[in-house]
């Protein structure tokens, strides 16, 4: 979920080499409509995103999908910002901005 063009064009050629297919969701509420009804393997969650934030899109789909590994993507760098993601229900963290080897590293953990 990314409502940022120029950020989700850079995590698609990212991953471009991978066989990953690619769903785009430009807000939370999109985000939590794709997850319930394609249910992806893992989950790249913008946390700032115009409508429902990405936090609480987290917390949606936790109610429904309590597996799918949700990777936050934010800008902020603190404990406590840090602690609140996992809380809601996110499996890690990837802070922005994001680095191709980072991304590719954190999405191996989740996925086979």
């Amino acid at each position: 979920a990314e409502d940022v063009k120029v950020n989700f064009l850079f995590l698609s050629a990212a991953l471009k080499r991978t066989k990953a297919t690619l769903l785009h969701a430009k807000d939370g509420m999109e985000a939590i409509n794709t997850a319930r009804e394609k249910k992806p393997d893992i989950i790249l969650m913008d946390m700032i995103m115009p409508g429902i934030s990405g936090l609480q899109a987290t917390m949606e789909i936790r109610k429904f999908d309590p597996l799918v590994p949700i990777i936050a993507q934010t800008g902020f760098d603190s404990g406590e910002s840090r602690d609140n993601l996992l809380k809601a229900g996110c499996n890690d963290i990837l802070q922005k901005p994001v680095k191709p080897r980072m991304l590719l590293g954190i999405i191996s953990k989740y996925i086979d």
